[in-house]
């Protein structure tokens, strides 16, 4: 089986270089003060001057679209990632008046409705499925993969939630079902953290290497 998995790995504060190097594919930037993993504006100021192969993505939840713009030009963001209540029209206004990629989280569980996220088919160019929690995002859980049986919509998308080092397997079996045509990606957070807003890049490392080598 040869997988080809784009790799986000997102809560990050300032190791974006160290994660470029290892080959990661997005940097993710959690742009609500409602997260431990908070990106401070003191801490961005230094993105414009980063050289990276890697695309930076901006996680928002709920925020109003001059907000999100105002980030996006700051931080040289690329992705807009919506991780709140968004609706089909705002993903269409913003995707609208931003140059970058927009992507819409949904929060899965046992009675998640797939036929919803099809009102969003287009205006956003990937859906990233995470677990449903406490948390908009980042709890650390992982939901029945399975459940995306019922995903017929024509986006593509990320596969999200308590993904971590021990994980390898799981991915491979899932690659290999009929569901997973869409999935172009993983999202990697808490499982390789040492704190919040650190990842543990040796773990990622070995992580990367192995999944590259499915």
């Amino acid at each position: 089986m040869s997988v080809d998995l784009k790799i986000k790995v997102c809560g990050i504060q300032d190791q974006a270089c160290e994660l470029d190097e290892l080959g990661v594919d997005y940097i993710g930037h959690i742009i609500w003060e409602g997260s431990s993993r908070y990106l401070t504006e003191e801490t961005a100021q230094l993105f414009k001057e980063q050289q990276l192969n890697a695309k930076r993505v901006g996680v928002f939840v709920d925020q109003t679209i001059n907000e999100i713009q105002t980030r996006c030009e700051k931080y040289a963001l690329d992705v807009v990632q919506l991780h709140g209540a968004e609706t089909p029209d705002f993903c269409a206004t913003l995707r609208s008046r931003f140059d970058g990629a927009v992507w819409k989280a949904f929060a899965i569980d046992e009675n998640f409705d797939f036929e919803s996220t099809q009102l969003f088919d287009s205006v956003i160019d990937c859906c990233v499925f995470d677990t449903r929690g406490k948390l908009p995002g980042g709890n650390g859980t992982t939901f029945n993969w399975s459940l995306l049986e019922a995903y017929k919509g024509s986006t593509n998308y990320l596969l999200s939630g308590g993904i971590g080092p021990d994980s390898i397997a799981d991915i491979k079996a899932f690659m290999q079902t009929s569901y997973a045509k869409k999935c172009v990606g993983i999202d990697l957070n808490s499982k390789f953290e040492i704190r919040p807003g650190e990842k543990d890049l040796v773990k990622l490392a070995n992580f990367i290497t192995q999944i590259k080598a499915l």
